[in-house]
């Protein structure tokens, strides 16, 4: 059947919200005419009115996110309240900017006098000082350029007064007539006179640095908007958006037609499962209170039926007439599984200090779900692998989990885990416990999980007492935290342009 997901790109402010949205079917066959297999992605300008319900919807083509920015930008200007006049300045600002296409006439009503822009790209052409340093440069693209465009490809962060994003620079030489192309990124900031007053470039390859001097520039202004974690949108992070709209709307019976007349969920920390009606009425009292707040942030997906997320709950103090509840907040990592209709169909709650548990388990019941075959058997050894690397560091654990192939890469600063072959993997391991009693890793961080192999990325520390320190200084030792979680997979951080755009639900 057909398929739908909604992939979060942008807010500003509370009631606007930039997606990408993935519309998908197979082919069918008709009485009157056939449809072929088709899909489609495009941006979608999502807005609120105060009770949280849908008050405008804008579609806009797949190529057009520019257009979409714009009316972002607009919208989020025209919303604003009596007293905001800088802010709504600035942001209409950056909204006329999104409508130039770098056309110097266009350009020169939104520049401010002394715009500053510093070209941190490799080939530096474009840094100057003035807006007719700037205009004069615009000019002379034009000089030897046709066609000249500016396409938004991708948004790495925004917020009222600056954005940041990926754009594709083409034209058509003039002398030749060549077409040429260059992608880059492009950081713009305006002031509350409406006016540009910094433009910074950086190569393509550069996200880390420019996302750094974009909070540079952010200074003690409210969190910016962030991009999606780059999570594949399945019909768990549909079902997922659906609920969120439930929630908002203080809706049981939408939120009960979410879950399938099978449904369970099974609550790992004390081991308790509850079936459908048992999880309805704990949903019934959680939404007596006025206040309750309920967010998930899509951490992993993996096939089409499977999602990881981090859930939040709140809810301030409520007096009943048998018992008084406090003011609480609750962060779990919850699994979830959908039948073939969409509907949940089960559901596990972990502790938030498990998402080892919660990937290890993810790769299990993928396992499960495949038919008798090579895929369900390679799942199956992945997860059996993971299962080692998350746990105790259990020497014979990992040595049944290692290929005698294995190699290892240790990218950090302080590499000194790199190896090639099991026996030289496991004497990393052994100079370790010898070094400390060694507990069992923590996992704070999943990027990526692929099928049927572990190609995830997960950030991990891990706990030790020392027991000599002059032993500690070997370089066996010099690294604070074990080698990769997997064959295949190297430890990293996680960077601000990879935290994920929650769905939040509140019924204040």
């Amino acid at each position: 059947g057909p398929t739908l997901a909604i992939e979060p790109i942008a807010t500003l402010g509370e009631t606007l919200l930039l997606s990408r949205r993935s519309i998908a079917a197979k082919a069918s066959a008709g009485r009157r005419f056939d449809v072929a297999e088709w899909d489609r992605v495009e941006p979608v300008l999502f807005e609120l009115d105060a009770h949280g319900r849908f008050a405008a919807v804008e579609i806009f083509a797949p190529d057009k996110l520019g257009d979409a920015m714009r009316r972002l930008y607009e919208r989020y200007a025209e919303r604003l309240p009596e007293g905001k006049d800088g802010e709504r300045a600035a942001a209409a600002a950056l909204a006329a900017l999104l409508r130039t296409n770098g056309d110097p006439d266009r350009m020169a009503a939104i520049l401010g006098p002394d715009i500053e822009g510093v070209d941190h790209r490799q080939l530096s052409t474009w840094s100057m000082r003035g807006s007719e340093a700037y205009l004069e440069h615009l000019r002379a693209l034009r000089q030897v350029a046709d066609v000249v465009e500016f396409s938004q490809r991708e948004i790495l962060a925004l917020r009222p007064d600056a954005m940041l994003y990926r754009v594709m620079h083409s034209g058509t030489e003039r002398t030749g007539g060549g077409v040429y192309e260059r992608l880059f990124l492009s950081l713009f900031v305006a002031d509350a006179n409406g006016r540009l007053a910094r433009a910074e470039w950086f190569d393509n390859d550069r996200e880390a640095e420019a996302l750094a001097r974009f909070d540079e520039l952010a200074g003690g202004a409210p969190e910016p908007s962030r991009p999606a974690r780059r999570v594949r949108p399945n019909s768990v992070t549909a079902l997922w958006e659906r609920a969120a709209a439930a929630f908002a709307a203080r809706d049981l019976d939408a939120v009960a037609l979410l879950l399938a007349d099978d449904f369970e969920v099974v609550h790992h920390p004390t081991g308790q499962a509850f079936d459908r009606a048992q999880d309805l009425d704990s949903w019934r009292l959680f939404l007596r209170n006025e206040s309750a707040q309920l967010s998930v942030e899509p951490v992993a997906t993996l096939g089409a039926s499977l999602a990881l997320g981090r859930q939040r709950s709140s809810a301030s103090a409520l007096k009943g007439g048998n018992f008084d509840v406090g003011a609480y907040e609750l962060d779990w990592i919850v699994l979830w599984e959908v039948d073939g209709h969409g509907r949940a169909k089960r559901g596990e709650i972990f502790a938030d200090d498990r998402l080892g548990d919660a990937i290890v388990r993810l790769y299990q019941r993928y396992a499960e779900l495949q038919p008798e075959g090579p895929e369900r058997e390679r799942a199956a050894v992945c997860a059996r692998s993971l299962e080692a690397f998350v746990g105790p560091l259990d020497r014979e654990h990992w040595a049944a989990a290692m290929a005698p192939e294995i190699e290892q890469q240790d990218h950090r600063t302080l590499p000194s885990w790199s190896a090639r072959g099991a026996s030289e993997a496991l004497g990393h391991l052994d100079a370790l416990s010898s070094a400390s009693p060694p507990r069992a890793p923590s996992v704070s961080t999943s990027c990526s999980p692929r099928r049927p192999a572990l190609g995830s990325t997960a950030a991990r520390t891990r706990g030790s007492t020392a027991r000599a320190a002059a032993r500690m200084s070997a370089p066996s030792c010099a690294s604070p935290s074990p080698g990769p979680t997997a064959a295949g997979c190297a430890s990293s951080s996680s960077t601000r342009n990879a935290r994920p755009r929650p769905w939040r639900a509140s019924t204040s």
